[in-house]
């Protein structure tokens, strides 16, 4: 419920007043007087003599989001001030902001929650969660977005239907806020910054097969996100991705769906550098297993080429005109299967969601970049990208027997296949040595018989019988 101003808010502007004109004013930083629970958001502003009020009218259908400034206070937290120009007849307030505390190469773009501390008119006021300002004379606070929830209601639009929502939606920033701290005084500039704005994102999966196992199947899933921007990517060398999962245990009794059950483990927050050079492999250990191999960032053509997809995620990334893709995160996904009269499926694996691109280094036109990035937090669904889940390998599997990593397997496969190698040649021997044996007898026995033939004599004719 928005805060309206009271007697104890108009007493508080009467003090203002009187501070103000004793010559002992805020100065225009806003930087470390205020505190959480002490003042409002319109006192805070209020600090600035210049700021321009008429500037921030309230504008009915418009959802959009605003950074104004920004003030640290004395317990080290930093206070987000906001201009919600729709805040007053339907409130949407921010949710998180992607924030760096290193300017220049050596920016690195985290994204934190926001909490609402105070809501007057069109203005509202955040703290940074789970973050201290830095303990330095000069402190910077780079800010490429803000987000507020996704709401269709609004005319928010996911590109993807259901196969990709986005879940958080982004407001461009790309301001510099530095503090200075010199002669017992802090002072704020604030400077624009280039930033890349990530155009039509796509969060999916490609699962492979992890072999043949009995009673039990097993699977990886190498988790991607997809996008075009709105630069012309000639490179892309590096990129941070952020993106919050959860571990799933699904009980599904096949003849008794009453047993049926699933938990749920608490959402953690991750995050990578992915590199372009950076390459990736996996072969389960089934029987049969195949081995894949990717990169962490491919080409949209690269990915499509070496991946079997689906024709509906195909189609997707065509139409989406995304150029690059991330492969950020891998994840298992196993299945136990009982016996009995009721056989069970017992279930384990990752929900990945809120993925979010925070950074891109790239060459573009021979000029290279390194800039915060503006994208939506997108949710793939649970179905997989590709249509090939249930490979197989035998023959790679085999030779990959042979590989250096399996030494041991290696030298007791060896030895079996010298040992048979060996009895092999033994039989082929005696073989041998059997066939040459029966090849003399015969011989011995054919020469025995035309000798026997020639000392034989012929039939004597038969002399008539004299009567």
């Amino acid at each position: 419920m928005k805060r309206t101003l009271n007697l104890h808010t108009a007493f508080l502007y009467l003090l203002l007043f009187f501070v103000l004109a004793t010559g002992n004013f805020f100065p225009a930083a806003i930087s470390t007087y205020a505190e959480e629970g002490i003042t409002s958001v319109i006192q805070d502003l209020s600090a600035d003599k210049t700021f321009d009020w008429e500037s921030y009218p309230n504008k009915a259908n418009d959802y959009s989001l605003e950074v104004i400034t920004v003030a640290e206070s004395t317990n080290d937290e930093l206070f987000i001030y906001v201009y919600q120009p729709s805040d007053q007849t339907k409130d949407f307030p921010a949710t998180s902001i992607n924030l760096s505390t290193t300017i220049n190469s050596d920016i690195k773009f985290k994204n934190y929650k926001l909490k609402l501390l105070s809501s007057e008119n069109v203005f509202d006021k955040y703290v940074v969660l789970d973050f201290k300002t830095p303990d330095s004379t000069i402190r910077y606070y780079e800010i490429s977005g803000i987000y507020r929830a996704f709401d269709s209601s609004l005319g928010d639009e996911s590109t993807f239907g259901t196969s990709s929502t986005s879940t958080e939606v982004v407001f461009k920033v790309a301001k510099r806020f530095t503090f200075s701290d010199e002669n017992d005084a802090t002072s704020l500039s604030v400077s624009e910054i280039e930033v890349v704005e990530i155009i039509n994102p796509y969060a999916g999966f490609i699962q492979y097969n992890a072999g043949f196992f009995l009673m039990q199947n097993k699977a990886c899933r190498s988790h991607f996100i997809a996008f075009s921007t709105d630069y012309k990517i000639d490179k892309l060398m590096q990129a941070d991705v952020e993106w919050d999962f959860y571990r799933v245990r699904q009980l599904k009794a096949i003849l008794l769906p009453f047993l049926n059950s699933e938990q749920k483990s608490e959402t953690v927050q991750a995050a990578a550098t992915l590199l372009s050079d950076d390459p990736v492999s996996y072969m389960g250990d089934g029987w049969f297993a195949k081995e894949y191999n990717w990169q962490r960032i491919q080409s949209v053509d690269e990915f499509i080429s070496s991946e079997e997809l689906t024709d509906a995620t195909k189609t997707a990334l065509e139409d989406s005109g995304a150029t690059w893709v991330l492969r950020f995160f891998e994840s298992p996904i196993l299945t136990n299967t009982s016996g009995g009269p009721s056989p069970i499926e017992d279930t384990f694996y990752y929900n990945v969601e809120n993925v979010n691109v925070l950074r891109l280094n790239f060459m573009s036109d021979g000029t290279a970049y390194n800039l915060g990035a503006v994208a939506n937090k997108v949710t793939g669904d649970s179905i997989p990208d590709n249509v090939n889940t249930n490979e197989y390998d035998p023959l790679g599997w085999i030779f990959g027997l042979f590989d250096e990593t399996n030494a041991l397997l290696q030298k007791i496969l060896s030895l079996i296949l010298s040992l048979g190698l060996l009895i092999l040649v033994v039989v082929v021997v005696f073989k041998l040595i059997d066939w040459i044996s029966n090849a003399r007898m015969k011989k011995q026995v054919n020469d025995l018989s035309k000798k026997s033939k020639k000392k034989t004599p012929g039939k004597a004719k038969r002399k008539k019988r004299k009567k």
